[in-house]
Parts: structure tokens; C-alpha cells; sequence
């Protein structure tokens, strides 16, 4: 057997990761009807990274996307009726952006940190159990992502910089106070200044 015939390989490319067609609308990510909206429509789609590795089909290798519903438990929604953006202890959710089809049909793509640990880490360690199959599991990023398709590979790459990004900047060094996700994802906040004594 030939190793075209073991291995499935994509079209090279010289940026493997850069493939993306979604648009981040950086000017929209302090709209909360607009984030709220963007959350629960049947157009969106989820992300599920555990340790860094995706919720993915096995074979032939795809990431999975999940609906609103499948993570509402753990995210509920963090945009509705307040000024800040408040999401529940221990939860990274990332808004990776928006892409528009052909025929102008607006789909919404998110990722969800579901890494066992903190006051979740029982949580999220049982929907892990409950997620995985023969057909579906987290799939290490390394070497399984070159069998993504371009697109799919340069999403998981974004999602995994941005879910890295935010477990890595959870305190000021400054104040030494936790920081609060906000702009989904892409922006922290120190909501008040502590003096250290």
C-alpha cells in the first residue's frame, strides 16, 4: 500500500493555517444585542477544544460544530440584559467571527474551552466522556490537523491562539486581580483597581 493510499493529505499550501474566511467584525463585539443574537441563532456554530485538542469526526477527519443548545447549560448568555459582558466562572467562550455564503446567508462560529480543570473540571470531564465515540473524539492537533481542509485547519488555528491567549491572561501582574473576558475573547478587563498592600 502506498502512502497516498494510508494517508489522506490536503492541498499544500505554503500558510497551511491561514485559510480562513471568516471576518472577526472587531467593530461589533461590544454590541450585545448583536453578540446575543449571534449566541443563540440556529446559524451558529460551536467549537469544543479540550487541552487544546477539537471535537472532531475520526473519519474522514472534520472538526465537529455543535448547536447552541448542545453548550447552552455551560454559557447560558453572557450578552443579554447587562451593560458588561459577564460570562459564568471558569468559561472561555471565543467569538471566532462570521462568514457569508454565496447566496448571503450569515453563519456565526464560536469555540468553547471544555479543558477539565477549575470548578468545572468534573463538568466538563462527564461531557466529555458523554461527546466521545468510535465516530466522534478529541482528536490531537498534531498531526491530525494537516487532514483538515485548509479552511477548517486555519479556524481550528485561531480558535486554539485565541483559547491559549485567554488561559494564559487571567491576572493583571499589576494589580494582581483576575481579569474578565470581554469583546468576546479577544479583549480582558481590570474592572476595578486594587492598591497592593
Amino acid at each position: 500500500m502506498s502512502i497516498k493510499e494510508q494517508f489522506r493529505f490536503v492541498e499544500a499550501s505554503p500558510n497551511f493555517f491561514a485559510g480562513s474566511n471568516l471576518n472577526r467584525i472587531s467593530e461589533r463585539r461590544t454590541n450585545n444585542a448583536f453578540l446575543s443574537e449571534a449566541l443563540i441563532s440556529s446559524d451558529s456554530h460551536f467549537l469544543l477544544l479540550s487541552n487544546g485538542d477539537p471535537l472532531a469526526k475520526v473519519e474522514p477527519t472534520a472538526l465537529r460544530w455543535l448547536p447552541y443548545c448542545e453548550v447552552e447549560e455551560f454559557i447560558n448568555n453572557p450578552f443579554v440584559g447587562k451593560d458588561q459582558q459577564e460570562y459564568p466562572e471558569g468559561i472561555t467562550l471565543v467569538f471566532l467571527g462570521i462568514n457569508e455564503d454565496k447566496d448571503k446567508k450569515t453563519s456565526y462560529y464560536w469555540t468553547l474551552d471544555v479543558s477539565p480543570k477549575g470548578p468545572l473540571a468534573e463538568t466538563f470531564g462527564q461531557l466529555k466522556t458523554k461527546l466521545e465515540n468510535e465516530e466522534y473524539k478529541f482528536i490531537p492537533t498534531r498531526p491530525k490537523a494537516f487532514e483538515l481542509s485548509l479552511e477548517e485547519a486555519a479556524i481550528l488555528a485561531q480558535a486554539r491562539a485565541l483559547v491559549d491567549w485567554n488561559n494564559r491572561n487571567q491576572y493583571c501582574l499589576l494589580v494582581v486581580i483576575r481579569l474578565s473576558l470581554q469583546m468576546p475573547g479577544i479583549s480582558v478587563l481590570v474592572h476595578r483597581y486594587h492598591h497592593l498592600k
